[in-house]
């Protein structure tokens, strides 16, 4: 590992500068680079199911993995994947700027941040000149540098718009981005140590490439009387919500298990909120969840412990509750008032075994 200044410089870029940009397939050369005038956009080109792979130098923190999540009107929100920790950030993209509004640290849940705004980090900045500044988001002198600097990575030659943020006590960052394809290479160089730059550079990039998690799953053993779980590989493409994957997953425990569905086919968890001081999460049932249960009060109690282990142990929280098309929960034999949780007991679970 480098010595500490450089670690820190890297950490800080990782939370303010932009991560990787989707854009072109690991599976043919880059694209070509128009001739045309370029915008700020072509720097930063957002697709769809795409994974860019950085290879590090320097620091442990220097590679990292970028997909992405979410592509609204103008805004995207992606997911960097680093040394076993996962954040995501949110951007804008306009006319005259490319800006991070929104960044949030240890992830490693599916939520849909777009529409938040907590910050303004100006990556890129028209006119595209050299000479062009601005400051940092935090409030470093930033400019552009080069318009057309020669720029070789383990994925290909570009030439690169190049940025530079300046700090005389962090030090020198330097970020190339290639039209058509995004953000190719970043050089740190920390002010205390200039002979130890830490580098990270574009090595692979994937269409296609949704992401896959490790997700637990629990369900009821109603023969014995218990909940179990099973870890199973879990498909997010682009656009998909937490909701979405989790339903259908409630809905198929292993086949030949002897374990029931969290939800019957026709019921709908129809979404998830995560209260942004608490932790706590609410998942909203479609009232189908109760109508089409044909359950008793201990096989209830089970699909609801279920329910909650889920999903406590996929947001990280043990502040769980469960509403009914936005009201109360109420079956024949339960009831949960808005603001109730559920138990979240996942430790008494056991392992599902074939």
């Amino acid at each position: 590992m480098k010595k500490p200044v450089a670690v820190l410089l890297m950490a800080a870029v990782l939370l303010l500068s932009g991560c990787g940009l989707p854009g072109g397939s690991s599976s043919v050369p880059p694209p070509p680079e128009s001739t045309g005038e370029k915008s700020v956009a072509d720097y930063f080109p957002v697709r769809a199911d795409t994974r860019m792979t950085y290879k590090g130098f320097g620091s442990e923190y220097a590679g990292f993995v970028s997909t992405v999540d979410y592509i609204g009107a103008g805004t995207a929100q992606l997911r960097t994947h680093s040394g076993g920790a996962e954040s995501v950030a949110v951007y804008t993209v306009g006319t005259d700027t490319v800006t991070k509004v929104f960044t949030k640290d240890a992830l490693n849940y599916r939520y849909d941040f777009t529409d938040q705004r907590a910050l303004v980090d100006v990556l890129v900045m028209a006119p595209l000149a050299v000479g062009t500044a601005w400051k940092s988001g935090a409030g470093e002198e930033r400019s552009i540098t080069a318009l057309d600097a020669a720029v070789s990575v383990p994925y290909g030659s570009f030439k690169a718009l190049e940025v530079t943020t300046a700090s005389l006590v962090s030090g020198t960052v330097k970020e190339y981005y290639a039209p058509g394809v995004g953000l190719v290479k970043r050089v740190c160089i920390p002010a205390g140590d200039p002979a130890s730059p830490v580098t990270s550079e574009l090595e692979k990039f994937e269409d296609g490439s949704p992401l896959k998690e490790d997700t637990r799953f629990y369900y009821p053993d109603i023969i014995n009387d218990r909940v179990a779980y099973i870890d199973k590989t879990v498909t997010f493409h682009t656009g998909d919500t937490a909701a979405s994957r989790l339903e259908a997953e409630f809905k198929n425990p292993p086949q030949g298990s002897g374990l029931t569905p969290v939800m019957t086919a026709g019921a709908a968890l129809n979404g998830i909120t995560v209260d942004a001081g608490s932790g706590a999460v609410t998942a909203d049932l479609s009232k189908s969840f109760v109508t089409e249960m044909n359950a008793g009060t201990a096989l209830e109690a089970l699909i609801l412990a279920s329910l909650a282990d889920t999903l406590g142990n996929y947001f990280h929280t043990d502040k769980v509750a469960v509403t009914i098309d936005g009201g109360p929960y109420e079956s024949t034999h339960l009831l949960f008032n808005l603001g109730d949780f559920l138990p979240v007991h996942p430790e008494k679970a056991v392992s599902y075994q074939k």
